[in-house]
């Protein structure tokens, strides 16, 4: 699932502010020869920071434009049937973000940290089509519009002596939101009526690891590192991050 980010921000004692861009895709199957779809994301966004010499608050409001294609497979015998569709949808983000930090400027610091992440991610309905026409296994999903609301609390240390500057930041995840169902309905009994379709269940209380190093690189100030999502109930994540700035 690789994404690319820009921005540009305007910074002066202690305050910034700035805005950014950005294009994802992901590609992804749904496991046992099932199918597979592609998730596009554009997003848009604003950001504004105050950083003292101790304390630090800041936060980013976003908008991203989705889009999707779907390509589920249906195994009858040894016969395989194809459906598919492409439903747009938007995911509208707000994030909250502040720590304190112990220790002395140019060596090792460390402190608490906490945010609190809400989005609100909505998926259009669309039926499937069929290839050959076939369209008894077709199905139609209704519109999805699910609420995210996610508070963190943690640690994090960081040592800013020397070329290398690592760091590494410790979270304890708390979701607070329900999970939400999707429906659907067979295209082929429209009389039939929608009916629910269990997602995953995620556990709403799970940690994550940041671990990684600011350096310069090639005249730009860079930071490199992991992020790992652990104590999720059947799911783990793990994403490679770098970035890149300058001034002017």
């Amino acid at each position: 699932a690789p994404a690319g980010l820009f921005g540009v921000d305007w910074a002066r004692d202690g305050m910034v502010f700035g805005g950014f861009a950005g294009f994802g895709r992901l590609n992804a199957d749904f496991g046992n020869s099932r199918g597979d779809f592609t998730q596009k994301d554009t997003t848009a966004g604003l950001f504004a920071g105050w950083y003292g010499d101790r304390i630090w608050v800041n936060g980013q409001v976003s908008y991203t434009w989705l889009s999707y294609d779907v390509n589920r497979k249906v195994q009858l015998g040894p016969a395989t049937r194809e459906h598919g569709g492409s439903p747009d949808g938007s995911n509208l983000t707000a994030a909250l973000n502040a720590g304190y930090e112990f220790g002395t400027e140019g060596g090792f610091r460390h402190g608490p940290i906490a945010s609190v992440i809400w989005q609100q991610v909505k998926i259009d309905g669309y039926t499937e089509s069929a290839n050959a026409g076939t369209l008894a296994t077709a199905l139609g999903y209704g519109k999805q519009d699910v609420d995210s609301t996610v508070g963190r609390i943690g640690w994090q240390a960081r040592f800013d002596g020397g070329a290398v500057k690592p760091y590494v930041q410790v979270t304890y995840d708390h979701e607070f939101e329900d999970t939400k169902q999707a429906s659907a309905w067979v295209q082929s009994l429209p009389d039939v009526g929608m009916y629910r379709v269990p997602g995953m269940d995620f556990d709403k209380n799970y940690a994550t690891a940041i671990l990684g190093a600011r350096m310069e690189l090639f005249g730009l100030q860079s930071n490199i590192g992991l992020s790992a999502t652990t104590l999720q109930k059947r799911a783990q994540d793990a994403t490679l991050f770098a970035s890149f700035s300058g001034s002017f």
